[in-house]
């Protein structure tokens, strides 16, 4: 199922399930944290297809 963001998924105060009444819209999708690097960029300049750079 995966990570969502959505209340659809907990239980009830009772313990039962709440019913799906709809299907998962696109702002309740959920990510992981993208956990950035704040330092300097390093730019490693590597050979690809062609000899470029």
């Amino acid at each position: 199922m995966g990570i969502s963001r959505d209340s659809m998924h907990k239980r009830l105060a009772t313990g039962g399930k709440k019913k799906a009444w709809r299907k998962k819209r696109k702002y309740e999708l959920g990510r992981q944290p993208a956990n950035p690097k704040l330092s300097t960029n390093k730019t490693v300049r590597i050979r690809i297809h062609g000899a470029n750079r």
